[in-house]
Order: structure tokens, then C-alpha cells, then sequence
């Protein structure tokens, strides 16, 4: 876990921290709306596509790393970004952070499927048709969040919010270890540029 949260870097692990020892700040209540509960929800909501997404590749050739796609959904974000009136740096950043969260959800189900056989899918989801069109509708939603959102905080305070939030989804959802990891991974560079 040591090694996870060195990765984190310093912002994120003080917003966890933050968050478990104070959370009754009043910097909870001045977040806009939006900032970040609808962002959190939204990240909780892609991740969970990673679940699909795994269940799709498991057993094919088709890799967990796809660096083609990827950049067409960066460059696509990029475009969508400046059309909004969103930094594209900003929304760049935030939609690779969520495919990398997704991508170690992945990995995480790989290891437990090949260590639990009978816990492996039984079916599998039609990845053009039903996933990626999923993923794509967040991937929008979210770009639109970020103008709804306005400027949000920065710094500790982004961290210590942003950790509240998905500490409240984490708990709402009921993730397990790996998918609270994801979520964690799926907000990493949010405050990086929350205000810009």
C-alpha cells in the first residue's frame, strides 16, 4: 500500500488523510454543486464499465492496453473540450486518469479470474455495441460536468473534497479494495487542474 500511495502523490494522499480526520469542514459545503459529487459519480460510473470491459477481452487476444483507441478518446475529449470551453489539457488529463483507473480495474479482475476459476465470466459482452457506446456517453457527460461545474477548488482542498466525495460513493456503491483503488486512480490528476 506504500508503494500505491507514493504513486498518489502527495495532494491526493493528503486529501485522504484529510478527509478521514476531518470530516466536518466547512470547505464540503462551499464546493459548487457539481464539485466534485456529479464528477465522483461519474468516474464510479465509468469504472464500472471496467468490469464489462474485462469480461469482454478476458480469454481473447485483445489486450487491456489499446494505445490506438486511447488516443482517438483523448483527441476526441480534446476537440469536445475546446468546443465546451474546457481547458483540452485539463480534459486530456482527467479522461486518461480514467482510462488507466480502468485499465487496473482490469488487470486486478485478470489476476483474481486466474487465481478463482469459477469466479471467471460466463458470458461474453459485445464490446462495440454495448461497452465502448457506455463509455463514450460518460466520457461526454463528463466533459459537460466540468462546464457545469465551473472553477473548482485546487490544491489540498480540491484533494480533500474529491477524497470525501469518493469516500461517500466508495461506501454507496459498496467497492471492493480494488474498485475504491480505481477510483482513487480515476480522480488522480482532477486537482492538478481544477481551477484552470
Amino acid at each position: 500500500m506504500s508503494a500505491r500511495s507514493a504513486a498518489l502523490g502527495p495532494a491526493v494522499v493528503a486529501g485522504l488523510v484529510l478527509a478521514l480526520v476531518a470530516p466536518g469542514s466547512p470547505d464540503a459545503a462551499a464546493a459548487p454543486p457539481a464539485w466534485p459529487g456529479t464528477l465522483v459519480r461519474l468516474y464510479a460510473e465509468r469504472l464500472a464499465a471496467a468490469d464489462t470491459v474485462a469480461a469482454a477481452k478476458w480469454g481473447t487476444d485483445q489486450p487491456v492496453d489499446d494505445p490506438a483507441r486511447e488516443r482517438r478518446i483523448l483527441a476526441g475529449a480534446a476537440e469536445r473540450a475546446r468546443a465546451l470551453g474546457v481547458s483540452p489539457a485539463l480534459a486530456m488529463r482527467v479522461l486518461a486518469d480514467q482510462i488507466e483507473a480502468g485499465k487496473l480495474v482490469q488487470r486486478g479482475l485478470y489476476g483474481f479470474w486466474a487465481r478463482h476459476p469459477a469466479q471467471r465470466p460466463r458470458t461474453r459482452p459485445d464490446l462495440a455495441r454495448t461497452v465502448r457506446p457506455r463509455l463514450d456517453r460518460v466520457d461526454a457527460e463528463l466533459l459537460r460536468a466540468f462546464v457545469a461545474a465551473g472553477p473548482g477548488p485546487a490544491g489540498e482542498r480540491c484533494a480533500t473534497l474529491m477524497a470525501r466525495a469518493a469516500a461517500a460513493r466508495a461506501a454507496a456503491d459498496r467497492l471492493d479494495a480494488l474498485h475504491r483503488l480505481g477510483l482513487a486512480r480515476a480522480w488522480e490528476h482532477t486537482c492538478a487542474g481544477a481551477a484552470g
